[in-house]
């Protein structure tokens, strides 16, 4: 089988939202496969590999791009017509970088849920959104050579910071655009969008933490600011909000379910909402400060305990600020 990018992105799409059998019998069937050529897996990720690798047995495919992955992508659009990443599938845009791959399972209980929101107020002042539209600007998505893209945001002293993931080395970085301003304005129309080549050639890394940070042009700063790394704590029960471009899509925020239920050795895991191509993004607290650059979710170990939990999580700012300084980083 020709397997591809695009139907890895698909895959992990399909195992998010169909992860039982039975849900993923009813998309077989809706696309008018024959299930009992099927060997369906409990694993929702083995399970859906199998399904398309079933795609590609019919003639006339596009290599890596099986006819019958794009009727399952219909019937997945019937249930959630709106979902960027199936869209965007659709669309044969290229894929959005990813965190490393998770097992996705069911959400936390919800009684963990109920007591953690009335903990604290979440009436903010009106300027938190203001202030949050400021803090935006300075997030861009990164679109790479070979078309895929995650997020990054500007730290000061020409520096363009993201997940090693997303740029793993100068050479993936070479040929990579930021794009600023790639989202809609008031009048839900698109905005005029300002692309700035990276510089390779500035180039620092940790696999270890998952960061990356790449030089850009100082007229990228100007343009659109910058956002201060600080030595920021965040703490179980704070509220994050995370800017970002899911799905390698228009710049949207994660504001519901914001909720930090881990902060320590170096991560922040939370309840905030993000998708493939949000990798890179900034988290904030509730004063807008970053506390953490968002790299992956799903079923995560929380440090210090064997049980996982499903969750996203985030490369604390002060592991960031130590990495940094180790290796002669100087921001703005």
């Amino acid at each position: 089988m020709a397997w591809s990018p695009w139907l890895s992105n698909l895959n992990d799409v399909l195992a998010d939202l169909y992860p039982t059998v039975e849900e993923s019998r009813r998309i077989v069937e809706c696309a008018g496969m024959q299930p009992r050529l099927i060997r369906f897996d409990p694993s929702s990720l083995v399970n859906w590999f199998t399904i398309l690798k079933e795609t590609d047995k019919s003639h006339g495919n596009k290599p890596g791009h099986p006819t019958k992955a794009y009727a399952i992508i219909d019937c997945a659009l019937k249930d959630r017509p709106d979902h960027d990443i199936l869209l965007a599938l659709k669309r044969d845009e290229p894929p959005a970088v990813k965190g490393p791959d998770l097992t996705w399972e069911a959400p936390p209980d919800p009684d963990h849920l109920e007591k953690i929101i009335g903990k604290q107020s979440t009436l903010l002042p009106i300027n938190f959104l203001e202030i949050g539209m400021t803090r935006a600007r300075s997030v861009a998505r990164i679109v790479r050579k070979d078309g895929a893209s995650g997020t990054g945001f500007l730290i000061g002293g020409g520096w363009l910071i993201t997940n090693n993931h997303v740029l793993p080395d100068a050479q993936t970085a070479t040929g990579a655009n930021a794009e600023f301003n790639y989202q809609a304005t008031v009048d839900d129309l698109d905005a005029a969008v300002t692309r700035y080549p990276v510089d390779p050639a500035r180039f620092y890394t940790s696999v270890e933490n998952d960061w990356a940070v790449v030089g850009i042009d100082a007229a990228a700063e100007t343009a659109w600011g910058t956002l201060k790394l600080e030595r920021v704590e965040t703490a179980v029960d704070a509220f994050v909000n995370i800017i970002q471009h899911p799905g390698g899509g228009p710049k949207r925020i994660g504001l519901y379910h914001n909720t930090v239920v881990y902060a320590g050795k170096g991560r922040v895991q939370y309840l905030t909402d993000t998708l493939p191509g949000s990798s890179g993004a900034p988290v904030f607290n509730d004063q807008w400060q970053v506390v953490a650059l968002h790299h992956s979710g799903g079923m995560i170990q929380e440090p210090g305990k064997k049980k996982s939990f499903y969750r996203n999580e985030g490369i604390a700012v002060t592991t960031l600020l130590d990495d940094l300084a180790a290796k002669g980083v100087t921001l703005g």
